[in-house]
C-alpha cells in the first residue's frame, strides 16, 4: 500500500516531463501560432545598389594604413574659392583698328591682304581721288603760296629802297598774312583728307596730286603710369618695328568709296582680357575682391603637348560690369 502512494506522484512527474519535452521538441511548429513574429523584409535583388549613406565605416587597420589623426577642432581663416567660366576676348577700343577712307575715291591699289603683318606706316591703299572740292583747293594752296613769295620779293624791294612809304611796306605785310592764313586753312583741309607733309608740300610748288595713299597708323605716344604705351597697351617700340595684323578688308579693286568709309580692320592682339560670367549671388564675393584688390587664378585648360609657354603674370580683376543679364 506504501508502494502505491508513492508511485502515482512519480507517473505523474514523468508524464509532466515527456509532455514538456515533447513541447519543446515541436516548438517550431506550434510557437509562430502562440508569438506570431513581425514578416520579414522582402530580399533585395541581386543588382540593386545599396541605400546611400553618409557614414563610412573605417576599421582600425584602414586609419593606420590612411595615416588618419584625429585632432580638436577650432575655428581659423580659410580661402573660399568659386569657379566662373570665363573666355579670352578683345580688349575694347584698344585691339583693334579700323582704317577708313578720308574722302571720295576709287581703290586703285591694295597693297596688304587678311592676315598679312603690318608695321606702322606701312602702305595698305592707293586712292584715286574724286572728290570735286579737292583739286579747288588744291589750287588754291597753290596760288596763296606763290603770291606769298611775290608778296615777300615785294616787301624786301620795299624795304631796300629806302624811299618807301611806311604804308606801302604795312600794306604788303598784310596781304601776305592774309596770304598766310589762306595756305594753313587749305594745308588743314588737305591733311584731313589723307594727303601727307609732303604731299602738301608738292601741291604748292605745283605739283597736283589725283591719288593718295592710305598707310598704318603712325606710332602713337600715350604714356601710363611709368611705362610709354601705343594706346595703354603695349611699350612703344621704333616705328618699323611694331606689327599689326590685317584681320578684315572690307573693299575690292576698283570700288567706289565714300568718305568714311571702312576700308579694313587691323588687329593688336598682343595684350587681351578675360571675360568672366558669374552668377548674381556670387556678386558679393566678386565685389570684396575687386575692393581688396586679391589675385585670381586662370586656368586657360590648354593641353601641354600644344607647346604654350607659361603665363608668369599676377591676374585681377579690372572692373565689374554694372548690368545683370536677365
Amino acid at each position: 500500500m506504501q508502494l502505491r502512494r508513492w508511485m502515482k506522484p512519480f507517473v505523474t512527474v514523468v508524464g509532466l516531463a515527456a509532455l514538456a519535452f515533447a513541447g519543446y521538441a515541436t516548438r517550431d511548429h506550434w510557437l509562430p501560432f502562440v508569438w506570431p513574429s513581425k514578416p520579414a523584409e522582402l530580399s533585395k535583388g541581386a543588382n540593386e545598389a545599396p541605400t546611400p549613406t553618409s557614414k563610412v565605416i573605417v576599421n582600425e587597420l584602414a586609419q593606420q594604413n590612411l595615416a588618419l589623426t584625429a585632432k580638436p577642432l577650432k575655428p581659423q581663416t580659410y580661402w573660399k574659392t568659386i569657379p566662373v567660366p570665363g573666355m579670352v576676348v578683345d580688349r575694347p577700343g584698344l585691339s583693334d583698328r579700323d582704317i577708313t577712307s578720308p574722302t571720295t575715291a576709287i581703290v586703285a591699289k591694295i597693297y596688304r591682304v587678311p592676315g598679312e603683318l603690318v608695321r606702322l606706316g606701312d602702305a595698305l591703299f592707293t586712292l584715286k581721288l574724286l572728290s570735286e572740292t579737292l583739286q579747288p583747293t588744291q589750287t588754291e594752296l597753290f596760288k596763296a603760296a606763290q603770291n606769298i613769295k611775290l608778296a615777300e620779293t615785294q616787301r624786301k624791294r620795299l624795304v631796300d629802297s629806302g624811299v618807301a612809304p611806311s604804308a606801302s611796306i604795312v600794306e604788303v605785310e598784310s596781304q601776305i598774312t592774309r596770304l598766310e592764313i589762306t595756305v594753313k586753312a587749305c594745308r588743314q583741309e588737305l591733311r584731313n583728307r589723307g594727303f601727307s607733309p609732303e604731299a602738301i608740300d608738292g601741291v604748292g610748288e605745283g605739283k597736283f596730286a589725283n591719288e593718295i595713299t592710305i598707310v598704318a597708323p603712325p606710332r602713337l605716344a600715350e604714356k601710363s603710369s611709368n611705362t610709354p604705351s601705343l594706346g595703354g597697351l603695349m611699350p612703344i617700340v621704333p616705328t618699323g618695328q611694331l606689327t599689326l595684323e590685317l584681320q578684315d578688308l572690307k573693299v575690292d579693286l576698283g570700288q567706289q568709296v565714300l568718305a568714311g568709309q571702312l576700308l579694313c580692320r587691323l588687329a593688336n592682339h598682343r595684350q587681351l582680357a578675360i571675360e568672366g560670367r558669374a552668377f548674381r549671388d556670387e556678386t558679393p564675393i566678386l565685389e570684396k575682391s575687386v575692393k581688396e584688390k586679391w589675385p585670381i587664378e586662370v586656368d586657360f585648360q590648354e593641353n601641354a603637348a600644344a607647346g604654350w609657354g607659361e603665363v608668369n603674370q599676377t591676374f585681377h580683376i579690372r572692373h565689374m560690369a554694372n548690368t545683370i543679364d536677365p
